[in-house]
């Protein structure tokens, strides 16, 4: 198991609005203490359904890193997805 004690998180915030908490994705600002900061987005396993269903697929391709959630919540995200730094 990796440790994270270095990673301090100064700030998280959504980025576009939560339509429906169960289906859907959101794009979340990390900000750390150290002055790095990135965007990841967070699905729920229904954004994944919905997706393969337009594209007209069987699968999901692999592209920028994601956090996969039963719902989407600021709570959820701030607190459990990114569970493993100090916030």
């Amino acid at each position: 198991m990796i440790k994270f004690t270095n990673i301090v998180i100064k700030d998280i915030r959504l980025l576009n609005q939560i339509e429906d908490e169960f289906k859907g994705n959101v794009d979340v600002a990390v900000e750390f203490k150290d002055g790095y900061s990135y965007v990841i987005s967070v699905s729920t396993p229904a954004d994944f359904l919905e997706e393969m269903e337009i594209e007209k697929s069987n699968f999901v391709l692999p592209y920028s890193p994601r956090i996969i959630v039963k719902k989407l919540s600021k709570e959820i995200i701030t607190k459990r997805a990114f569970g493993f730094t100090t916030y």
